[in-house]
């Protein structure tokens, strides 16, 4: 249940940058006669979009069953050793 709700967030995430990349970016250079500033709110939604992207990867490594183990196979790939709590 938790990772097809995590597939589901992540499609719109993607579905939202490319409809940004594709559609939204070149309309706004079409309709704005100032290309300037056509140029400051396609970054500014590009910002918003990474800001985005950034809350469901973060989501993603936060739910046990869309990494398997919590973020432990994360960890192992950025060579993290992950304490047990008996250690500390």
């Amino acid at each position: 249940m938790i990772r097809n709700a995590y597939r589901v967030l992540l499609v719109l995430w993607a579905g939202s940058l490319w409809s940004l990349a594709l559609w939204v970016a070149p309309t706004l250079f079409f309709a704005q006669p100032d290309r300037h500033l056509a140029g400051l709110l396609a970054a500014r939604l590009f910002a918003v979009e990474t800001y985005l992207g950034m809350a469901v990867a973060a989501i993603g490594c936060a739910l046990p069953g869309c990494w398997g183990d919590g973020g432990a196979t994360l960890a192992s790939c950025c060579k993290i050793k992950p304490r047990v709590l008996s250690e500390i």
